[in-house]
């Protein structure tokens, strides 16, 4: 066991002292008899004579244990790496500023300008304004200060600066529109019907009007609220924005009327014959309709001319009263005609024709009536079949029929 200790403590001894030659031979120890002891302060090598390490140059004589440690770590077998150096970057070339759109003059506080460069600039700045974009071209964004403005470019590919000059335009001044209110509503209640139309003012343009039922159209000062509305009692709201004004308008909303008038009566029926001509001359036509009539006109024809009654209207009546000089003739046919409408516009068209009793027979003269012959009969007028009177007292040429009437023989 001496003998291993021994050799253990040399090997450590070589390589504390560094000897570049001792470490590439090969120890070889020693081998000794059992019952031999090695001196003391000798130490056995393969290529030398036992040495005391008393004799070590620095004069000190090391610890064993202490040199085991520094031995262990000067002989590691590690290899030593070497670091790389790292890659060239690329050089970005400088970039010079090329133009400008647009370049100078007016612009607004929100436009725009765009710019470019000849290569990437890098990160641009500008003394006013918002920048963005990549590559050779940036936007310069607003608000921009209303008045002159020397926009500083700036940017750091070539440490390069260029100023645009411009002048920002003041907004333009919009006119304040003064608050409206309500005026007049035409209708302004009462009874509608689902597609009536209400026409509304104000005293000032209202803006944007809404209603809570209905369609609003029109501008100015006026609007127009359209149908259809929801049959019944109607509270019609209406709003506009023009001093956030509202109104409430109240009306009773009627079932469109999809019915046309008819003929219900009248005084001289529809086929109607021998009527007294006097009598309807005196009294004149009434028409009475199933509902009130808004508009039209009735008119009496013979022979297809307007013979010139006057027509009213009242309610659901039409009356055709006879002008002087337009009595109706004996044995005549009249027609009634034309068109009335109700209040929604449904329209009907009436005909109606009747025909006037024949004239009356003249009366026989009574008993011991007559004229003497060569007296002069008095003047007077007679009807014919057709109705239309004649005189029977006419000339021919310069000379006057005479009409004697007597009695007895001749």
């Amino acid at each position: 066991m001496k003998i291993l200790s021994i050799i253990s403590i040399t090997f450590l001894i070589i390589f504390a002292a560094g000897c570049d030659e001792m470490q590439n031979q090969v120890m070889k120890p020693v081998m000794m008899p059992d019952d031999e002891t090695p001196p003391e302060d000798s130490t056995v090598t393969s290529v030398g004579t036992m040495k005391d390490p008393s004799t070590e140059t620095d004069g000190t004589k090391e610890d064993p244990s202490t040199e085991t440690d520094d031995s262990e770590e000067e002989s590691s077998d590690e290899p030593e790496t070497m670091e790389e150096d790292p890659p060239d970057e690329p050089q970005i070339p400088d970039a010079a500023f090329v133009s400008a759109s647009p370049a100078s003059g007016n612009i607004k506080e929100n436009d725009s300008i765009t710019i470019t460069f000849d290569n990437d600039p890098g990160d641009v700045t500008v003394s006013s304004g918002t920048v963005s974009g990549s590559g050779n071209s940036r936007t310069i964004s607003g608000p921009f200060s209303v008045g002159s403005l020397a926009l500083v470019i700036s940017w750091p590919n070539g440490s390069g600066s260029h100023t645009l000059n411009y002048n920002v335009e003041s907004p333009p001044v919009v006119p304040q529109i003064p608050d409206a209110a309500f005026v007049s509503a035409s209708p302004a209640s009462g009874d509608i019907s689902e597609n009536d139309s209400i026409t509304i003012t104000f005293d000032n343009d209202p803006g944007t009007v809404t209603v809570s039922f209905g369609t609003v159209s029109g501008s100015g000062n006026s609007r127009t609220i359209s149908g259809p509305f929801p049959v019944g009692s109607l509270t019609l709201t209406i709003s506009w924005t023009n001093g956030s004004g509202s109104h409430t308008l109240n009306y009773n909303v009627m079932a469109e009327d999809n019915t046309s008038p008819n003929v219900t009566t009248s005084s001289t029926a529809d086929g109607a014959k021998d009527v007294d001509p006097e009598t309807v001359s005196e009294n004149g036509i009434t028409v009475t309709f199933s509902e009130p009539i808004s508009s039209g006109v009735l008119k009496l024809y013979k022979d297809g001319s307007d013979v010139g009654w006057t027509a009213t209207i009242s309610g659901n009546t039409i009356t055709l009263t006879a002008n002087a000089g337009q009595e109706l003739n004996h044995g005549t046919t009249y027609q009634i005609s034309g068109t009335v409408r109700d209040s929604t516009g449904n329209e009907t068209d009436v005909s109606i024709t009747f025909t006037t009793e024949s004239a009356p027979a003249p009366e026989p003269l009574a008993a011991g009536e007559g004229l003497r012959i060569g007296v002069k009969a008095p003047t007077f007028s007679l009807p014919d079949g057709d109705g239309n009177t004649h005189s029977l007292s006419d000339s021919i040429g310069s000379s006057k029929i005479v009409i004697v009437f007597f009695r007895g023989g001749w």
